[in-house]
């Protein structure tokens, strides 16, 4: 007898670590199919048209069981004809793998009522969702839009958000291409406008904000930030331009609707402890330069 209780209680522990170890997997399957993920080949994939996004910054509920995230912004591409059955989709690109939501909830827009930019189909256009990261592996994730209009428009566009996905935890990753350096001592052209913040993250240096050029369509620009170290070396990225309908808005031209950035280093990355930051925008080859903006992870602990 007693040996038989012993192994019930040896089976029950094998049961019981057996269920921790798998939790997630377990969770999952009780949860809404319209949380989860789907891998998927990007090759598969229609991206024949352009598109147009702005996501707000997601929101992680790092103390939920399920991991989620959500996401919501507006997003498009152009064209005139009908897209009753409009899609929206979110593609999480990592470095090993790549990963797809389920469709997006469909809302009304307010930016289908802009006028004198693009053909924006429809009225419904902001998009919302919820997805779990449970059961996503460990890994840096860029965030896209893909838009499925109708069976002729399709298009996907970058959010110029990105995440770290490590264990459990969630963390804000810095986006934006390593280029060739730009020698700004050789740049004599100011940038007209724009708002710059540096941000000190876990592990990383954000810049955000907008930069724009008197009379120069933000859209037609190529937009880099030069990060410039105490000891002189420099980092230069090249990064995606992100939608600003309040930039364009208060500088009263649609001409300036793509002059938003949100990129950054690593800490390790940095070319110094100290130093400073610069918006370059490139236009038909001529360059223009922002003021200097000040980052310190000296202090760091």
């Amino acid at each position: 007898m007693k040996g038989y209780r012993k192994v019930l209680i040896i089976f029950g522990g094998v049961m019981l670590l057996l269920f921790l170890l798998n939790m997630n997997h377990i969770i999952l399957l009780f949860c809404n199919d319209e949380i989860k993920l789907s891998k998927v080949n990007l090759d598969n994939f229609d991206f024949a048209n352009k598109a147009y996004v702005f996501m707000n910054p997601f929101e992680y509920m790092e103390d939920d069981l399920t991991e989620l995230v959500y996401c919501s912004g507006w997003a498009f591409a152009e064209t005139s004809q009908d897209n009753v059955n409009k899609k929206v989709t979110l593609i999480l690109k990592g470095l090993k793998n790549t990963f797809i939501t389920s469709e997006c909830a469909m809302l009304a827009d307010d930016i289908h009522r802009r006028e004198g930019w693009k053909i924006i189909p429809g009225s419904n256009n902001n998009f919302a969702i919820w997805f779990s990261t449970i059961n996503l592996p460990s890994d840096i994730y860029e965030i896209y839009v893909y838009v499925c209009e109708n069976e002729n428009v399709h298009g996907i566009a970058s959010t110029g958000q990105s995440f770290k996905k490590e264990g459990v935890m969630l963390y804000e990753y810095p986006t934006g291409q390593i280029c060739e350096n730009i020698d700004i001592d050789k740049i004599t052209n100011a940038i007209d406008y724009g708002w710059v913040t540096v941000e000190v993250l876990n592990e990383c240096v954000m810049v955000s904000g907008w930069s724009a050029v008197n009379s120069i369509c933000s859209e037609d620009a190529t937009y880099y930030l030069c990060f410039i170290g105490n000891n002189n070396n420099t980092i230069t990225l090249r990064q995606p331009n992100i939608c600003r309908a309040d930039v364009a808005d208060y500088l009263d031209d649609n001409i300036y609707m793509m002059s938003g950035f949100k990129s950054g280093l690593n800490k390790e990355n940095l070319p110094d402890e100290k130093g400073e930051v610069y918006v370059v925008i490139e236009y038909q080859n001529s360059f223009y330069l922002s003021r200097p903006e000040v980052y310190d992870i000296s202090t760091d602990i």
